[in-house]
């Protein structure tokens, strides 16, 4: 079939680059950790790679190819998230020195910033720990507090009735009172 060709030259041209720039052991999936680890995206790999063969790629295929390679499901997932985590590391130090050499017009400044924002931005998603903003979710149910605060409340005192039970009114005030009205 033609994915699974397709599948074959991916795999066959990632395992190449890992030889080539990793050594002989090297997998299609370490090849790929690694370039992700140098602060690149699976996107411009697969631009890359679409360049250098007569298929086009893209990161979703590359994820596949790497993830049939691993032998424990999950395992290329958290290499791939510890990788990114050391590629925010890059992209701080990238923002740091985009800033430190902006030229000083106003154009260039403007496209500086986008270009630190941006790579702010990839920093936080790539490692939410060190980069990240802590996301505190906060929910109020006035039901729940007013409840809580009844079972926290002291119980009222006791009553105590010592004899028979008092009337309301006196004895005097039961007595009906003749008004006349003028």
């Amino acid at each position: 079939m033609a994915g699974r060709r397709k599948r074959e030259v991916l795999r066959e041209e990632l395992l190449r680059r890992a030889v080539a720039e990793l050594g002989e052991e090297a997998t299609a999936s370490d090849y790929v950790i690694h370039w992700t680890a140098n602060a690149r995206t699976l996107y411009e790999l697969a631009a890359e790679l679409s360049k250098a063969s007569i298929y086009e790629f893209f990161p979703q295929q590359i994820r596949n190819v790497c993830e049939a390679e691993e032998s424990a499901p999950g395992e290329f997932k958290s290499r791939l998230d510890a990788a990114r985590a050391i590629a925010a590391e890059h992209f701080v130090e990238e923002s740091k020195s985009l800033a430190d050499d902006v030229i000083p017009t106003k154009e260039h400044i403007a496209k500086a910033k986008l270009q630190i924002s941006t790579r702010q931005w990839i920093a936080e998603r790539y490692n939410r720990d060190a980069f990240g903003q802590p996301k505190t979710q906060v929910s109020i149910s006035i039901g729940s507090l007013h409840l809580d605060s009844l079972r926290k409340a002291p119980p009222p005192p006791p009553t105590v009735t010592a004899g028979p039970a008092q009337p309301a009114l006196p004895a005097a005030a039961e007595e009906a009172v003749d008004v006349e009205v003028l």
